[in-house]
């Protein structure tokens, strides 16, 4: 509901009103109401359909599912060029001025706000200058999109590189696993990170975030060979949340090159001495040759 003055009240059209958050934690707001017709001091009456908008905000580091209690305080009016800016529009634009802002709920993928400002409305002689508004509305969040250059081995790995760049800014646990699509632009790619649902989210070790695009493909691969000896009942590891803990270490020994049964034999020997590992149950003959073929 928006309410201006004593007695306008405007719903909320749901359809049309969104939140949302850019890569680098920049979010904001855009409220549109639905089309009434409200009572004016000269008797005629007006149909209205105001509406709000706030940009420029910044969010940093931090899940956004966790923003409840977020306050956000302006005096005077929003500064804009280059600052966050704030307008209302009913039948002409006006800044909002005297802004108090707060996040009262995250319900699913929508961020309950209430707000209250003053703003000029234009319309008749109890609606003029210095207007009190009031908001309170549950706004829809479609997660983050953004289109990004991926090149060389980031080309082959272009979901873990719009990760690397997502973490840049915002805490990737408050998205799930995004959807990313090749642009018709050579090496540019588009992704879109949804909202986590409760309890979910992706998980990211700090170290990722860090690798090189040829880093993070071996790493994806000693993750792959891990789990296809998991489901080939040749390794035994006390949790399935052990491979993510071996894989960098695995994929050193991996990259130490060699070949045939003597260098399966010293990946096994590494594996069996690795905490989180209870037993490895292949032969060397029968893992040198995946071995040979996929990292000869």
């Amino acid at each position: 509901m928006l309410r201006l003055g004593d007695d306008w009240n405007f719903a909320i059209d749901e359809d049309r009103s969104r939140l949302w958050l850019g890569p680098q934690g920049e979010w904001g707001f855009e409220v549109v109401c639905e089309r009434r017709k409200v009572d004016t001091s000269d008797g005629i009456g007006e149909t209205l359909a105001p509406k709000l908008r706030i940009d420029g905000l910044m969010l940093e580091g931090v899940d956004w599912r966790e923003l409840v209690g977020l306050e956000i305080y302006q005096q005077g009016p929003w500064l804009g060029d280059g600052e966050p800016e704030a307008i209302v529009h009913v039948v002409e634009t006006s800044e909002l001025r005297d802004t108090r802002m707060v996040v009262t709920a995250v319900e699913g993928q929508k961020l309950h706000l209430e707000m209250v400002a003053e703003c000029d409305v234009y319309v008749d002689d109890d609606h003029d200058t210095k207007v009190p508004l009031t908001l309170e509305a549950a706004l829809p969040f479609d997660g983050v999109r953004f289109r990004f250059r991926a090149e060389g081995a980031d080309s082959r790995d272009p979901t873990g590189r719009a990760i690397q760049l997502l973490a840049l800014s915002l805490a990737p646990e408050g998205f799930g696993k995004p959807t990313v699509e090749p642009d018709d632009e050579p090496g540019v790619f588009s992704a879109h990170f949804p909202p986590a649902k409760e309890g979910a989210g992706l998980q990211v070790e700090a170290q990722d975030l860090t690798l090189s695009g040829e880093e993070r493909l071996a790493h994806q691969g000693a993750i792959e060979l891990l789990e296809g000896m998991v489901r080939q009942e040749w390794l035994e590891l006390e949790s399935a949340g052990a491979i993510e803990k071996l894989a960098p270490g695995f994929a050193d020994v991996l990259d130490e090159g060699g070949s045939g049964p003597e260098r399966a034999g010293k990946i096994v020997d590494w594996l069996i001495e690795q905490p989180g590992v209870e037993d490895v149950h292949c032969m060397d003959e029968e893992l040198a040759p995946i071995l040979d073929k996929f990292w000869g």
